[in-house]
């Protein structure tokens, strides 16, 4: 599970996403480190397994 929150102005709500599947390869994630999701940028807070 990763808990993201958008990059720039506002105070959101951190946005929770879960990958699940058999057949999703691992993934490497960073704390710290920014993904693109639908044209927006988020930052990743927090990783748990």
């Amino acid at each position: 599970m990763l808990v993201l929150r958008p990059l720039g102005r506002g105070n959101w709500a951190p946005l929770r996403m879960v990958l699940d599947g058999t057949r999703a390869q691992p993934l490497l994630f960073r704390v710290g480190s920014t993904i693109e999701l639908a044209g927006a940028k988020f930052r990743i807070c927090e990783v748990h397994p």
